[in-house]
């Protein structure tokens, strides 16, 4: 407290904290071993999938919730967050679907059960354009779409594009 009794709040310190709060909870982004449809587990990492907390809105909050000397239970303030996560703080759930690249196959699980096992096109990586490795959000599904480059034209029965945040 200051010399009038009232509170003041060390900004670098609930900076370090809502760091270090950002290091142990955010998801968007982590390596995460994942089980593939093939029986073996591999370590994905990248994506915009996941939990993010809204850094510089956290620090003011939490500074303003120190301030009031009441005691506070609230979530963090998230930029982003998952459909769900558990008490461990797995946020993958039991409806997605899964990608591979090396098989060009794709699979849809709801709760846990696999219901559709189909080929894909991944896209072209001699030309740099191929789908990139990650954990992402299907952005919406779209049925008989043409599929357009500047050189090519691919007629695809379904597509499905994920949010990448990159262009």
């Amino acid at each position: 407290v200051d010399k009038e009794s009232n509170v003041v709040v060390d900004v670098d310190k609930v900076e370090d904290y809502v760091d270090w709060l950002g290091k142990n909870y955010n998801t968007c982004g982590i390596r995460r071993k994942f089980k593939t449809p093939e029986n073996t587990t591999v370590t994905v990492s990248g994506g915009t999938y996941g939990w993010r907390i809204h850094f510089q809105k956290e620090v003011d909050q939490l500074c303003e919730d120190v301030k009031t000397g009441e005691k506070i239970t609230r979530e963090p303030i998230y930029r982003q967050t998952g459909y769900a996560r558990d008490k461990s703080g797995n946020d993958l759930h039991n409806t997605y679907i899964a990608i591979s690249i090396k098989a060009q196959t794709m699979w849809y699980y709801k709760d846990g059960k696999c219901l559709l096992t189909t080929p894909v096109v991944t896209g072209n990586t001699s030309k740099k354009m191929g789908t990139p490795t990650g954990v992402y959000e299907i952005a919406f599904k779209q049925r008989d779409h043409i599929l357009r480059g500047q050189d090519y034209e691919s007629p695809v029965d379904y597509w499905m594009p994920f949010y990448e945040y990159r262009g």
